[in-house]
């Protein structure tokens, strides 16, 4: 893989992760401005992952046909159009609605191909550039809530200045090198999906915690903060915690697996994330808020690509793109069910909960079922 194109990549990666950070919580902002009910917003809510889960259905045959390059530039384009309805259109839920599924499709689209191009087309270093994208992932998740801020001047600033970056890329992005999908194997089908998601099942956990806390912290949590209080700036800040700290998380716990392995690994991230949880039961305030963020940030912020190297680590070559496929659709079809779970939780339960009683649930659940798994499964 050529250095510049590589590089392309990543800012690509870095600019879609800003947005990602930006639009979450914005929309969290918003629906409390609208006074939409928990139930309601997790539904709205679920409209992006599962746009993420219908393209992964089609995200091989698109990258075979018209290669990684345009893929990504397909994505960045429909990005672009879906924020120029946002600037522009006045806000409603079902326009909430069609845009968040439409961005679901447009992140994956841009996502996918340095996941997948990483693990077939580099022949060494690939844990290491997996983790880079990890960290620009990370820092784009740290800038996009606070770019929200913007919205004390106008609603619609932050969206205009993802729009920016997203033009200032496009040049660069069209004139990289387009690539596609080795030619597929003949035993490759759903027979082999099946086998491989067998084999990679237990290390898709991570991800699906972490895909689990930055969904309720990024979209849920902020209704809750407003409603305990907490203006605006602090929730951002609290929000902002957890990417950040993934960053300082991310190059220890891969050190650690390549010592050690992920699965004598993974455990404790599972326990320190259960850990962070606990704190605002303490005691609820500012500063436990940070601390559970800042902490759960540390263990499984990066559980995303912990698993993609976990999952690198157990496949081949002729595996890997359908494996990489595999995670983000179990990525993107438990986050679904996250935010329409507990929105309902939380509108059932009323004021007396807090976000942070599932959030313990499914890391003590992720736990077990690591242990479970070493009893009944070799993997």
């Amino acid at each position: 893989m050529e250095k510049s194109r590589l590089i392309v990549y990543i800012v690509v990666c870095f600019i879609a992760s800003v947005h990602l950070g930006v639009v979450i919580p914005l929309f969290s902002f918003i629906s409390h401005d609208l006074k939409l009910s928990a139930a309601l917003a997790g539904f709205v809510a679920a409209m992006l992952p599962l746009g993420g889960l219908t393209v992964n259905f089609f995200s091989e045959r698109i990258v075979r046909r018209i290669g990684f390059q345009r893929t990504m530039l397909l994505g960045i384009l429909l990005q672009i159009a879906l924020l120029l309805a946002l600037i522009a259109a006045p806000y409603s839920i079902a326009l909430w609605v069609v845009v968040r599924y439409l961005l679901g499709v447009s992140f994956s689209l841009i996502f996918m191909p340095p996941q997948v191009s990483i693990g077939v087309e580099l022949k060494a270093k690939k844990a290491f550039f997996v983790s880079v994208l990890g960290v620009v992932f990370g820092l784009g998740l740290t800038v996009g809530p606070l770019l929200t801020n913007l919205k004390a001047i106008d609603v619609r600033l932050p969206l205009i200045a993802v729009s920016v970056l997203y033009v200032g890329i496009l040049a660069a992005v069209s004139r990289i090198r387009n690539t596609f999908l080795p030619a597929s194997e003949p035993h490759a089908g759903s027979v082999s999906r099946l086998r491989i998601l067998k084999q990679i099942w237990v290390a898709m956990l991570p991800a699906i915690l972490f895909g689990f806390c930055e969904i309720c912290l990024t979209a849920i949590f902020p209704m809750e903060a407003r409603d305990r209080g907490f203006s605006e700036a602090q929730a951002s800040l609290i929000i902002s915690l957890f990417p950040l700290s993934a960053l300082a998380g991310q190059v220890p716990a891969a050190m650690l697996s390549d010592r050690f392995g992920p699965r004598k690994v993974a455990p404790y991230l599972y326990a320190g994330a259960a850990a962070a949880f606990v704190l605002p039961f303490i005691y609820y305030s500012f500063v436990s808020l940070l601390a559970a963020s800042l902490m759960c940030g540390l263990m499984i912020g990066h559980g995303y690509y912990f698993t993609v190297s976990y999952v690198n680590a157990l496949t081949d070559k002729e595996t890997v793109v359908r494996a990489n496929i595999l995670i983000e659709a179990a990525y993107n079809l438990f986050t679904v069910f996250v935010p329409l779970a507990v929105g309902f939780y939380l509108q059932l339960a009323g004021g007396a909960t807090t976000v942070f009683i599932p959030l313990l649930a499914i890391a003590a659940m992720a736990l077990a079922t690591h242990f479970v798994s070493q009893f009944r499964f070799r993997y």
